[in-house]
């Protein structure tokens, strides 16, 4: 009779050492999603593409080490933090018909990390042209590329950027004291187009808002 408390009390022992084991695998599991490795087995081959319905053809290749030096690659970010659709290979196929469209759905994940420069984004002039059907208007990815970092010193990479959308303006820019300071002779202290413009809370040039946006 005196065994079955004694025999109770291993069990329980046992499935206490059992729960704090369990518990332990349970914290060295690795995060959900694909690991990077899994994703640049096929994305660091340069031949990779994607062909949309539209017929537009874009390249999907990854340069691992433009990656790595990338904040995102530095903070060993997955990439499935982004694409948080792509949990398995192979991948489902995008439901969109263009670079564009694809690019337009996706690029709201950059909220996730970024809340507050998003919302700040938001009341420019650029998501106010997005929200009027202008769908070429600068979204986050146009002007931070979230694979690659730039190949340029941060300051000469600005015009260069803005040059994407506004070619005209950034030449008459380059062609400016400003501008020969900053890319000629390499003087960073020079104003570049965010210093006037702003960085994500641009206003339309044409109003007089710009005027009087605060430095």
């Amino acid at each position: 009779m005196d065994r079955c408390p004694r025999c109770i009390g291993y069990f329980i022992g046992i499935l206490a050492i059992l729960f704090v084991m369990s518990g332990a695998a349970a914290a060295q599991q690795p995060e959900s999603g694909m690991d990077n490795a899994a994703c640049l087995a096929c994305h660091s081959n340069p031949s990779i593409t994607y062909q949309f319905p539209s017929g537009e053809v874009w390249s999907l290749t990854l340069d691992p080490e433009s990656f790595d030096a990338l904040v995102h690659g530095q903070k060993g970010m997955r990439c499935t933090a982004c694409h948080t659709d792509i949990t398995s290979y192979p991948h489902p196929s995008p439901t969109v018909a263009s670079r564009r469209y694809y690019q337009l759905e996706h690029y709201k994940s950059c909220e996730a990390c970024h809340p507050q420069v998003y919302r700040e984004a938001l009341d420019s002039v650029h998501a106010r042209q997005i929200a009027s059907g202008n769908w070429a208007a600068a979204i986050c990815t146009d002007c931070h590329d979230p694979h690659r970092a730039p190949s340029r010193p941060k300051r000469i990479e600005i015009p260069v950027t803005c040059s994407k959308c506004h070619f005209d303006i950034c030449n008459e820019y380059l062609e400016s004291i400003h501008g020969k300071a900053l890319v000629e002779a390499g003087n960073p202290d020079v104003p570049t187009c965010t210093d006037c413009h702003g960085v994500h809370t641009q206003e339309d040039p044409r109003t007089t808002q710009l005027r009087s946006r605060p430095t």
